[in-house]
């Protein structure tokens, strides 16, 4: 596998989708990023923010607003 030759192939790429829609569509969003005008970057990113703070901020169990199961978590390790 070849290292990246710059910045932007560093950053571009595909995700593997975690299964979690906010987290997954926050994901998206920031891989079209570059499609955008760069004035526009730093909105996209904090709306990027604070959809996944929001997620990580939810109770574990909490179901997601599709309506689907929460994705399990693993607990603490002993």
């Amino acid at each position: 596998m070849s290292e990246p030759t710059s910045t932007a192939e560093a950053v571009r790429g595909e995700f593997n989708p975690t299964g979690h829609t906010a987290v997954d569509r926050a994901l998206t969003e920031l891989e079209q990023i570059t499609a955008s005008a760069v004035d526009e970057h730093a909105g996209l990113y904090q709306e990027a923010h604070e959809r996944l703070t929001e997620v990580l901020d939810a109770p574990v169990n909490a179901v997601p607003a599709n309506g689907a199961a929460a994705p399990s978590t693993p607990g603490p390790r002993a």
